[in-house]
């Protein structure tokens, strides 16, 4: 992504240059793994994470559906948190991000509505500007149904 990511919202536009890195240049464990890749890649992503995940790692997948919990957490026990994003937002042809009304939120929890440490770390991490960030005791249950602005698109590892 040379020259970074372009996201226009009603309010502002601003160019994101993020640290990109490949599977082959993970150098040990992240924090919190930001997963949001296409159910169909979820195999592949997961054995490419596996450099990138220790201990205290959380995942918070973006993917559409509750099925890909059970797979993560089988390939790295305990780390998956429950999530749900909710953002009107589309990729424009020239690989802009627009965000097309305000009130993004994300919802985020532990699997068995737990209140732990890494639950609070973790949202306090993604509490930015612009998304209402929100710990939720019953996760699995506002994972479903779908919401239809829900979007996926890559895995983002993060040391927070």
């Amino acid at each position: 992504m040379v020259g970074g990511r372009r996201i226009t919202t009603p309010e502002e536009s601003e160019r994101l240059e993020p640290k990109l890195v490949t599977a082959t240049e993970l150098d040990g464990p992240y924090d919190l793994i930001l997963l949001t890749v296409k159910a169909g890649s979820l195999e592949a992503a997961l054995q490419d994470l596996k450099p990138a995940v220790g201990p205290r790692t959380a995942i918070v997948p973006f993917l559409n559906g509750i099925d890909h919990l059970d797979v993560i957490d089988t390939q790295f026990p305990s780390a998956v948190l429950g999530a749900v994003v909710k953002v009107a937002a589309q990729l424009t042809p020239d690989g802009a991000i627009t965000v097309s009304a305000p009130g993004a939120s994300l919802e985020i929890g532990e699997l068995d509505g737990g209140h732990t440490t890494r639950l609070r770390d973790t949202a306090a991490a993604l509490d930015v500007a612009g998304f209402d960030v929100q710990v939720s005791d019953r996760i699995l249950t506002s994972s479903w149904p779908p919401s239809p602005v829900r979007r996926s698109a890559s895995a983002c590892p993060l040391r927070c």
